[in-house]
């Protein structure tokens, strides 16, 4: 970061990457709420109206997925600013296209340039929050970006909801919010050097073997590669979101199969309440950095998420899906900025544009992924199953941070005696 600058200018940049963040979670919570209105204002103009409309809801995940690597590679040949201000501009023309038109068909292509928007936009946030920021300030951001997004999704689906009261398209106007951070977005985030960006990966290349050495909680893995580290996330991300996402996808269908009557706002608090403990978690991630190491943390992270996913496999109250809820939520809340941390932390600056965008591939590929795969075993099972096995894979997941610590304690252990013996 620029040295001698003056605080509230940092504040500033700081304030517009976490908020940027939450552009991936606006892309379905204004609507999501009221699809079925958009059904009906359709309904008898086109065929299959029910059908196109749900998909309008996935179709920007799809094109995430397709385009974010290759924003990847475009982020670090062309620039971090470029890709950001060029994304943020698609985002609020494409996103505010249904207030404007008629057509779902045209709706649905312009989510699907929103879709591009959001993986330009995310990958390029999750790549200058590494270029700024290290070590504990680092870990802020990306703990406060979470949080923020959290609580970004429940805001904006009750405000969707309210809109959707007035008038069906009515929604698509939240989409137009994050022009008010495009004056901060050209003035106040700078475009990293290239040349100190070759000077910034000698300098973070050393200060992961410090921490190595020096900090039992850091993000280093002593006998791991890079690409490996890379691996273990991209793997991660994928199975957690393949997983996590059973629960927004199924949970009112589970309540309503279960036939315990809740209401619509009910249901919607269970829903919320998964969001505001992953937001609580989130906003606390760097204190919980400073006594508990990657390894615990996604222990911590995985074991919640498969008992809160447990409980909701035999809940049969409100209040217990509430607290399944809450546990699963502070799970997620652990392992969200956990990954990503890891992963900026492992990679320079010369390269983590790309591995970035894998990152967020991997992560819209097990999202859409999800509802495909479990789709068919509900129709031969039940939705209770379908939590079960979710729990059952969160469980097995617990693999991966185990043979870690394993790895981690293990050669700090040889080492200790190495340096015995001399």
């Amino acid at each position: 970061m620029e040295e001698n600058e003056k605080p509230i200018k940092g504040l500033l940049r700081e304030a517009t990457l976490i908020l940027l963040g939450t552009l991936t979670v606006m892309i379905g919570s204004p609507i999501s709420p009221g699809l079925s209105k958009i059904t009906d204002h359709f309904d008898g103009i086109i065929g299959n109206a029910e059908f196109l409309t749900k998909f309008s809801l996935t179709v920007p995940a799809i094109t995430f997925a397709l385009s974010a690597f290759i924003i990847g590679f475009l982020i670090d040949k062309w620039g971090r600013k470029p890709i950001l201000i060029s994304s943020v501009i698609l985002y609020v023309v494409a996103g505010s296209m249904g207030f404007y038109i008629d057509n779902l068909y045209i709706i649905i292509v312009s989510r699907a340039f929103l879709g591009i928007a959001a993986a330009g936009n995310m990958n390029t946030i999750l790549t200058l929050i590494g270029d700024y920021y290290q070590g504990k300030k680092r870990e802020r951001v990306l703990g406060f970006q979470v949080a923020t997004g959290a609580i970004a999704s429940v805001v904006l689906a009750l405000i969707g909801g309210a809109l959707f009261d007035i008038q069906w398209n009515y929604p698509y106007l939240v989409y137009l919010l994050p022009a008010i951070l495009l004056p901060t977005t050209i003035f106040i985030l700078y475009e990293p050097k290239k040349q100190e960006m070759g000077d910034e990966s000698d300098k973070e290349a050393k200060l992961l073997i410090d921490e190595t050495e020096d900090t039992e909680n850091s993000c280093s893995v002593e006998g791991l590669s890079t690409k490996w580290i890379i691996a273990i996330c991209y793997f991660s991300i994928f199975a957690l979101m393949f997983f996590f996402y059973i629960g927004p996808s199924q949970i009112s269908y589970h309540i309503d199969d279960l036939g315990l009557g809740l209401s619509s706002f009910k249901v919607g608090i269970i829903m919320a309440a998964v969001m505001i403990a992953a937001a609580l978690i989130g906003a606390l991630y760097n204190q919980f950095k400073k006594f508990l190491n990657f390894h615990i943390i996604s222990l911590l992270g995985f074991g919640l998420l498969g008992v809160g996913f447990l409980i909701l496999s035999f809940a049969k109250t409100f209040a217990i899906f509430l607290v399944a809820a809450l546990i699963g939520g502070f799970g997620f809340g652990f392992l969200l900025p956990n990954f990503s941390l890891y992963l900026v932390s492992n990679t320079t600056a010369k390269n983590r544009g790309k591995v970035v965008s894998g990152y967020n591939t991997m992560w819209y590929i097990g999202e859409s992924l999800s509802p495909i795969v479990f789709q068919p075993i509900i129709l031969v099972t039940s939705y209770s199953t379908v939590f079960l096995i979710g729990s059952i894979g969160f469980f097995i997941l617990l693999i991966i941070p185990i043979t870690l610590l394993i790895l981690h304690y293990t050669k700090k252990n040889l080492k200790s005696m190495q340096s015995e013996k001399v």
